[in-house]
């Protein structure tokens, strides 16, 4: 409850009871504490998931939508927060706040202002709550029986200030995962909306190419002018929303059709719109956290103010128990509906890339809206439920993540988290509170990950080259959802703390320290020592509780001359030192060490190597060879043109990550390049092109399915290992399953599929016009280990690649040559002719 760690302190404060009025308010003030403190005692904030808020999905519904979250059932929020209620760190980029119970600090609250950039309500126009509303939609406490609940109630949330200069920098440097933009800026009736080239913009170019190679995912509105009027095919979708990597985000109707009219028709006429949105969240009479007593910028012809039903009109119009919130309208609330949603994605699995984030959303939201008549646009609602078991991979309701280790050696300073985009700030030198004139240098410290070598993102110089993907290091994983996978055994979370204090006070550092708790006792025996709440990094099995089986002893220990504490995973706690498993060590003598939970004894990996070639056992003729390293998979996807000539794309990007991970999306490229026949090949003659993008979701060890968006055409094709030889895999390096390609003549390649002795091969080349062609090896014969075969091309009389349906008589096979192949170690000999022109090639495994 609200305030109730308060409320409970504030009984020993109370006066002598005079009165019989006085006692019985006081008796009912004692039920009130003692059901708080109950609810509380566990020290899991996660413990109050039962108690409904009564503004967010009363039963029954109101007959008007302007009088709850109707966008929360609309977009499956409820089902989702049965998943995870989140934890990720979510920054917006704004304007205008005020104090609202909804948005407070602490173990009860999830606003951060010792990391946020300090906002307050703008003079001109007063007033300026837009902040205020627009967190209200995203991270709203919930769940404590009062008011309304965000998209993603538990996760923390930074605000930073719009007009000033470093605002966009701000929640890179602060390690966020996810910012919200609900601003833009737009052109008119018969200009293009404005880009990150404009001078004077208090964000450009450089601080979005900042966030994009940090894997931040960006969300930002389509604004509300309803493309000024100008022609339904134009295109008006504003900057930033505009800007590649950000998430484009349209309005919608409370009867879910496209938002077109608002009811002030000067500001709020309804959504823009444009080919690069693909996903719409509720615009218009959305209840959010308001001012009281006041209409936001004093306008009502808005419907935007406290207790303002905007179905209803312009006047006050609902009752007393919705003082605080309110109705209003506008793209500014659909934004961070989606931005909500990619912080529960990012809670449930951190270590997916912002690509794979958006991709995960763009796959899950299947229910079409049609956009403007003459329009020609289809969007897509959101499906918060399915995206976020999407990101647990499978049926499961959670998974576990490397908690990354990082040290600072000039400060003695440790820190740890689970999120790539907060170790990339510590790396950085960046990670610093707002009150602190500098920030510590960190560096990975601990053991390899298996299959996550290198933390997602990059760093870069201030012009986007040099850069570097840091190493990723850890001693233990934490599980990444409060579900926990053992019946009986309480998950409790893992919260990180900074020590807020004057600098150079006793025991107080001049950079940001940390500390780790995972209960109440203990966040506030830290709170007294100068400690505030930054957030959940993950759930551990709760230290109260029996040792679960397969799990170490998670334990805290504390350095009083570094003022630094460590965390480490163990049979018992005893340790006075961080020791890798090199023997590396970062020294210190720490003591007081202390049991905080339990953690799993191993990180489970995904098993299963999805190297093979697949296909459609119903649409022959066509096919797809992934090659998985680690947790990357590379895909040629072998089809035909609308011609029905030869076609390869590539898929790059797909990151199959830790756990039970079954779901990459990548970007998908189309490529022509110098004639095979070529005297010498040349990689600067290779055109690429982004045509669309590619999800591979695995439904077995041999199963899977195939979803591409090209333009407007969106498909899923079923496929599945493609059956020959014997057996499926030998152990590496003698099985040649891979990728292959000459690195002085990158461009093209030969895929291999290896199942026992036998070999199928694709050559992936271009023709004498420059066109893709591929030429497949399907029936090959060992002899030592030299295999050989006859080389086949294909054609299609009618199916392509754009084709829902297939018809496999379309398919002609036409021998033109043969081919030997002779792995050399770590290189493979590979020996064609096709159509009477022979080749001697010597190539290497991809690297990627």
């Amino acid at each position: 409850m609200k305030g109730s760690g308060r409320k409970c302190r504030q009984l020993w404060r109370r006066p002598v009871l005079k009165t019989r009025t006085e006692l019985m308010k006081t008796m009912k003030f004692l039920r009130e504490c003692f059901v708080s403190c109950l609810v509380l005692s566990s020290g899991q904030i996660f413990a109050q998931a039962g108690v409904a808020d009564p503004l967010s999905l009363p039963t029954p519904r109101p007959a008007s939508k302007g009088a709850y979250q109707w966008g929360i059932e609309m977009l499956k929020f409820d089902r989702a927060r049965a998943l995870t209620k989140g934890r990720a760190h979510i920054s917006i980029v704004d304007t205008g706040y005020v104090d609202h119970p909804e948005l407070q600090p602490g173990l009860d609250g999830n606003l951060r202002l010792h990391i946020s950039q300090p906002l307050s309500e703008a003079p001109s126009p007063p007033p300026n709550y837009h902040a205020t509303m627009v967190a209200s939609v995203m991270a709203a406490r919930g769940f404590d029986g009062k008011g309304i609940s965000g998209g993603c109630p538990y996760c923390s949330l930074s605000l930073h200030n719009l007009v000033d200069s470093p605002a966009y920098f701000a929640p890179i440097r602060a390690g966020a995962s996810v910012i919200n933009f609900s601003v833009g800026y737009g052109g008119n009736a018969t200009d293009e909306p404005l880009s990150c080239n404009v001078p004077g913009q208090v964000f450009g170019c450089d601080a979005m190419a900042r966030a994009a190679e940090r894997e931040i995912v960006m969300v930002a509105i389509a604004q509300n002018q309803a493309n000024y009027g100008a022609a339904p095919t134009s295109n008006r979708v504003p900057f930033p929303a505009n800007y590649p990597s950000v998430i484009a985000v349209g309005g919608l109707e409370p009867d879910g059709s496209f938002w077109t009219h608002g009811y002030e028709l000067t500001g709020n006429a309804g959504s823009n719109w444009g080919p690069k949105i693909r996903l719409v969240a509720p615009a218009k009479d959305v209840l959010v956290a308001q001012k009281s007593n006041t209409y936001l910028y004093g306008i009502t012809s808005l419907r935007c103010g406290d207790r303002v039903d905007s179905t209803l009109g312009e006047a006050v119009s609902l009752p007393a128990a919705y003082a605080g919130y309110g109705d209003c309208t506008g793209t500014s609330f659909s934004a961070p509906f989606v931005s909500a949603l990619a912080g529960l994605i990012r809670s449930a699995n951190p270590l997916l890339s912002a690509v794979e984030v958006r991709e995960i959303m763009y796959q899950t939201a299947t229910q079409p809206v049609l956009g403007p008549t003459g329009s020609g646009l289809v969007f897509y609602i959101p499906n918060a439920e399915s995206a976020v078991q999407a990101a647990l991979g499978g049926t499961a309701t959670n998974r576990v993540t490397p908690m990354f280790t990082l040290y600072s050696t000039p400060s003695q300073e440790h820190l740890y988290t689970s999120s790539p985009q907060t170790a990339l700030a510590a790396i950085a030198g960046e990670f610093k509170l707002q009150s602190q004139a500098s920030a510590a240098v960190y560096q990975s410290f601990g053991n390899a990950i298996p299959d996550y070598a290198l933390l997602t993102g990059k760093l870069c110089d201030t012009n986007g080259a040099n850069c570097n993907q840091p190493v990723a290091r850890s001693f233990f994983n934490v599980f990444t959802t409060e579900n926990s996978p053992v019946g009986g055994t309480a998950l409790a979370p893992l919260y990180r703390m900074s020590q807020v204090c004057l600098a150079g006070a006793a025991g107080c550092k001049t950079v940001r320290a940390f500390a780790y708790a995972t209960d109440r006792t203990q966040v506030q025996a830290l709170e007294a020592k100068g400690y505030v709440v930054d957030g959940v990094e993950g759930f551990v099995y709760s230290g109260s509780a029996a040792k679960p089986a397969n799990s170490l002893s998670l334990c805290s220990a504390f350095d009083p001359a570094r003022v630094d504490t460590i965390l480490y995973a163990s049979p018992t706690c005893t340790q006075s030192q961080l020791v890798n498993a090199n023997g590396e060590s970062t020294g210190g003598t720490y003591q007081s060490n202390t049991l905080i939970g339990y953690v799993p004894a191993a990180g489970a990996i995904a098993s299963v190597n999805y190297t093979d070639l697949w296909f459609n056992a119903a649409e022959s003729g066509w096919g797809i060879h992934i090659t998985q390293h680690g947790q990357q998979l590379f895909g040629a996807w072998f089809t035909y043109d609308e011609q029905g000539n030869q076609l390869f794309l590539t898929i790059s990007g797909c990151n199959i990550q830790a756990f039970d991970g079954t779901t990459c999306s990548g970007d998908l490229y189309r490529t022509t390049g110098p004639s095979y026949k070529a005297p010498q090949f040349d990689p600067a003659a290779v055109g690429v092109t982004k045509i669309g993008s590619a999800t591979l979701t695995f439904t077995g060890q041999d199963t899977a399915n195939f979803n591409y968006r090209i333009g407007n055409t969106n498909i899923t094709k079923s496929i599945q290992r493609q059956p020959y030889g014997s057996t499926l895999r030998s152990a590496f390096p003698s099985d040649l399953s891979d990728h292959f390609f000459k690195s002085d003549a990158a461009g093209w390649g030969v895929a291999i599929a290896q199942h026992g002795t036998k070999l199928f091969a694709v050559i992936y080349h271009y023709d004498i016009d420059g066109k893709p062609m591929f030429i497949t090896l399907p029936d090959s014969q060992a002899a030592g280990d030299v295999t050989s075969g006859k080389l086949y091309r294909t054609r299609s009389k009618g199916s392509n690649y754009l084709s829902i349906g297939w018809n496999t008589t379309d398919i002609e096979v036409t021998e033109v040559g043969s081919a030997t192949i002779q792995p050399s170690q770590e290189k493979l000999n590979f020996n064609f002719t096709v159509d009477g022109y022979a080749q001697q090639r010597q190539l290497s495994r991809l690297p990627f």
